[in-house]
């Protein structure tokens, strides 16, 4: 094989590692990044229900929330409840048909308030 060839092989082999880092790299980050939004949102959706917001509206802010700073995947289940001691959401997220995150809060009510 000629060293032209050689070189051509290896230059194809180095771009397709590169690609590959790359791309795992962006999938990690993009998982980080959607991990701490919806914590976040969820964590905003327990403080909508410590307020006097119905649970729709909650959980349309939610969702909002969580699909408009994360186009790629959906939030499969939400679950909110609200009593007079606490409220909860649980949350799971899935991106390209498989569950990848599950996010629940819960916190006692009124929020801040001790014992």
């Amino acid at each position: 094989m000629s060293a032209r060839g050689s070189a051509l092989i290896e230059a194809a082999t180095a771009a397709a590692t590169l690609c590959l880092l790359v791309s795992g790299g962006l999938s990690i980050s993009y998982m980080a990044f959607a991990r701490v939004w919806l914590e976040r949102s969820v964590y905003e959706g327990v403080v909508c229900l410590a307020t006097s917001s119905s649970i729709d509206d909650c959980r349309k802010n939610l969702v909002t929330a969580a699909s408009s700073a994360l186009p790629m995947g959906r939030v499969s289940e939400l679950r909110l409840e609200r009593n007079t001691k606490s409220a909860e959401i649980a949350l799971r997220f899935r991106l390209l048909g498989r569950e990848v995150i599950r996010v629940r809060d819960r916190r006692a009510l009124p929020l801040g308030g001790r014992g």
